[in-house]
């Protein structure tokens, strides 16, 4: 009998560890996914505020914004290296941020459509890398965790969407960088209907309703953009909207 129960014993001890080291596990991919969705809002978000200071140069908040879209992106490819166990993941982070490294370079020279197209490269690059180790540490949502993330994406891709819109006033027209504009849009109407299917409070369906409200506008805008000419007011009115999508983000985060 007491053998018996030193077996149960033992088999419940590896059981309650397996159980902890899976918790861990999980949590650390859960921390992993978020940082590759806030990089690659940065991705897209520091070639966007680029071109936009070359429209605009007399706005130095911009500038502002590039250098703290820097340092922010530094600080997440730091968080995932310190928590991934992963070589291919550690290898793929040495390539970022040397990638990050010749970004900075690129907005200390003086702006040409050499050093533009450059930006459009990094960013793509960014993009590729970071989506490449989000793959690697990807798992089944829960239920919470897949409207998280889907408002996440509509984030990314409202900055690249914008990246694209302002590329092509600077004089990028290549049909590819047209192409990648007209599926971002297609990609934001798919996640936005998505989240829509959320049962929001009262207080958090506000925001789902000023997405709702500020989307279609912009997306004409966007849609049209070898007549709708309008950057600046586009640039503004995306900021307003992207504050609604945080709020949501927030939300769910904080129901994990």
């Amino acid at each position: 009998m007491r053998s018996i129960c030193k077996i149960a014993l033992v088999t419940i001890s590896a059981l309650v560890l397996s159980s902890s080291l899976y918790g861990a596990s999980n949590r650390s991919h859960v921390k992993i996914l978020e940082a590759t969705e806030e990089i690659k809002n940065i991705s897209q978000k520091v070639v966007k505020d680029y071109f936009y200071l070359q429209l605009n140069p007399q706005v130095k908040q911009t500038k502002t914004l590039i250098e703290f879209g820097l340092l922010e992106l530094d600080e997440k490819l730091k968080l995932i290296a310190t928590i991934t166990d992963s070589d291919d993941t550690l290898n793929l982070l040495s390539f970022l941020a040397y990638s990050r490294e010749q970004m900075q370079e690129t907005i200390e020279h003086k702006y040409d459509i050499e050093q533009g197209a450059l930006m459009l490269d990094y960013s793509e690059t960014l993009l590729e890398g970071i989506k490449s180790i989000a793959d690697e540490h990807r798992y089944d949502f829960s239920y919470e965790e897949q409207f998280l993330i889907r408002v996440k994406n509509m984030e990314y891709l409202l900055e690249r969407i914008n990246k694209y819109y302002i590329a092509y006033q600077l004089g990028f027209e290549e049909v590819n960088n047209i192409r990648q504009l007209k599926l971002a849009i297609s990609s934001f109407d798919e996640n936005f209907k998505y989240i829509s299917q959320y049962p929001y409070s009262e207080a958090k369906v506000k925001y789902l309703d000023e997405i709702k409200s500020a989307w279609p506008v912009l997306r004409e805008h966007f849609q049209d953009f070898k007549s709708h000419r309008a950057p600046n007011i586009l640039y503004i009115t995306s900021r307003y909207l992207n504050n609604a999508m945080q709020e949501l983000s927030s939300y769910h985060s904080r129901r994990l």
